[in-house]
């Protein structure tokens, strides 16, 4: 008879059991592994997955802050602009004016203080508001022509549409005393021309400015259109800006 002692049966088993532990334990380090690399890989790795790939140059390619490069069309239609150099992200700045002229100006007259006063219409663009240039009469149809010196983008222009000053002797205001403008055209040689109309409060002294649609010139003509009346019929101009690139 065969012998089915306790060591046989051990060794019949025996080999299964090896198997058995031997998978276990390589179940075990694949498993590790496994984890090690999920964890390794982060969130940026995850997020690496999500990026979405953006053209590289031309039409529609991002810039630093996330805005298109070239023009973008919509409903409108092409958004570029008018046809002319587009300066519009560009800072403004005052323009000096170089030259004036004037198409009528006033004799030379006399301060409260007996001195001397001239009104040429290169007062206009001394930068000082108790200067002036000014034409006898209300000024209708009369033009004061300026300078640039090189070509320009005017976007702003504006003016103290009288004489800004106050006789530092007797007191006298003169800018209620004579007559303060109370509309012109602005004129460009590209064309453009712009009405701008004025308060004209004797209190209100200040420079009050109009927009303009970015016109490319070397010259700006300021004709007067119309002026309120005064004690004294003159009319003037203290100061003229023009503000733009070049």
């Amino acid at each position: 008879m065969a012998d089915f002692s306790a060591t046989g049966r051990r060794r019949d088993w025996l080999p299964a059991v090896i198997a058995v532990v031997m998978l276990v334990a390589v179940l075990a380090v694949g498993g590790a592994w496994a984890v090690k690399t999920v964890m390794s890989a982060g969130p940026e790795s995850q997020a690496a997955d999500e990026t979405v790939r953006m053209p590289v140059g031309g039409e529609g390619a991002p810039t630093g802050d996330g805005e298109p490069v070239g023009n973008t069309k919509g409903d409108g239609g092409d958004k570029s602009g008018s046809g002319k150099d587009d300066k519009s992200d560009d800072p403004a700045e005052t323009l000096v004016l170089t030259s004036a002229d004037a198409s009528c100006t006033s004799a030379p007259g006399v301060d409260a203080a007996g001195e001397a006063v001239t009104y040429e219409p290169a007062a206009a663009i001394d930068a000082d508001a108790e200067s002036a240039w000014r034409c006898d009469g209300n000024g209708s149809g009369v033009r004061l022509d300026l300078a640039l010196g090189q070509r320009a983008t005017v976007s702003q222009v504006g003016l103290i549409p009288g004489y800004a000053k106050t006789d530092p002797v007797d007191g006298t205001d003169r800018y209620a005393e004579n007559r303060r403008i109370s509309e012109v055209t602005w004129k460009f040689d590209d064309g453009e021309s712009v009405t701008q109309r004025f308060d004209t409060d004797p209190d209100n002294r200040s420079l009050q400015w109009t927009s303009v649609p970015d016109a490319e010139t070397r010259a700006v003509e300021i004709t007067i259109e119309a002026s309120a009346e005064a004690a004294r019929n003159t009319v003037a101009i203290s100061t003229v800006q023009v503000q733009g690139t070049r």
